[in-house]
């Protein structure tokens, strides 16, 4: 955050999930970014969708390119939608809008 000068604006939080006593409490959140494998994404697709403000944005990424299509249905079931997708050498990332 430092290196990019947004540290006024955004607070990195490593945590399994939202179980973590740093997050308890803080939600409606206006953007989650999530760099995990499908499964977790998937595992934790409606808690993820539950803490996300309406409007707000999520980036999904560490998706290999194959999975993006199974990973944009269970969250497009979720009533979310697709704003941009990216594909760099065999990884997607999603950016999706509640």
């Amino acid at each position: 955050c430092k290196i990019n000068l947004v540290e006024k604006w955004v607070t990195p939080h490593l945590s399994d999930g939202f179980k973590s006593r740093l997050l308890h409490g803080k939600a409606p959140f206006d953007l989650i970014i999530a760099n995990i494998l499908l499964n977790p994404l998937k595992a934790m697709a409606k808690e993820l969708k539950d803490v996300l403000e309406d409007g707000g944005i999520v980036v999904l990424s560490g998706i290999m390119n194959h999975h993006a299509a199974s990973l944009l249905s269970t969250y497009r079931m979720l009533g979310m939608h697709l704003v941009r997708k990216y594909e760099i050498d065999g990884w997607s990332t999603l950016v999706l809008k509640k």
